[in-house]
């Protein structure tokens, strides 16, 4: 059947919904600013990323000072090496992000990527937060939160741990899933005031469906224990 005028739910079930509120305010509290506030969005877009993007290793070096820049890491304490061996992120007296040379030809990953690890290095290097059972899901989060939401939720995929979330036997998602990213973004329109935001253009489908229906269910109930700054404080 048609379900015309159905009752708006949150595309987060539960424990993710819980989960994505809470950490949202204790990203907050530990950054002081981010995209719920005074931190801009960052779009795919010339006003973010100025230089010309052609593939090379000097081009991909550009993009992550841009990205450790916008994230008020700065671009002297990162460097990059690119080959295909495989080195985890080397989170010494500067912060050595290595990738695959296969993925220079793919800037919008190469941006997730560099977000995803700046997020690791402000989280734990700057010791914000211990290894907690969260801190995979905690990093997609604070990446988002410090401006690369639309990045990071337009390469979500839906994987499950084996892990379960605290004191339950449900099992909690290796990394954030579209549902997550669609709630935690229908927050940032409502706070807002804003049901079809311009940035939405940015989103794409991995993400879109569970956002437009966050936005309905946020705006219908307001059911959600992160609020805007100026209610909360």
């Amino acid at each position: 059947m048609f379900s015309f005028g159905a009752k708006p739910q949150c595309p987060c079930y539960p424990l993710a919904k819980e989960w994505v509120e809470q950490r949202l305010g204790w990203i907050r509290g530990q950054f002081g600013t981010t995209i719920f506030d005074d931190r801009p969005l960052v779009f795919p877009t010339d006003d973010f990323f100025p230089d010309d993007y052609d593939g090379t290793d000097d081009a991909a070096r550009a993009v992550l000072r841009r990205v450790a820049n916008l994230m008020d890491v700065p671009s002297d304490r990162v460097a990059l090496r690119i080959d295909d061996a495989g080195f985890p992120t080397d989170f010494g007296k500067r912060w050595t992000i290595t990738i695959d040379r296969r993925e220079l030809g793919r800037p919008h990953r190469l941006i997730t990527i560099f977000a995803s690890e700046l997020a690791q290095g402000r989280l734990f290097v700057e010791d914000r937060a211990d290894d907690a059972f969260d801190a995979d899901l905690l990093t997609d989060l604070t990446a988002s939160a410090l401006g690369f939401a639309l990045f990071l939720a337009n390469a979500a995929q839906s994987l499950e741990s084996s892990s379960f979330w605290p004191g339950t036997r449900l099992s909690r998602p290796a990394s954030m899933t579209p549902p997550m990213f669609g709630w935690m973004l229908a927050h940032l329109a409502w706070f807002e005031n804003d049901p079809k935001p311009g940035w939405e253009k940015y989103l794409g489908n991995t993400s879109k469906t569970d956002f437009r229906e966050g936005v309905r269910y946020l705006f219908a109930t307001g059911d959600t224990t992160f609020r805007p700054r100026a209610v909360s404080s």
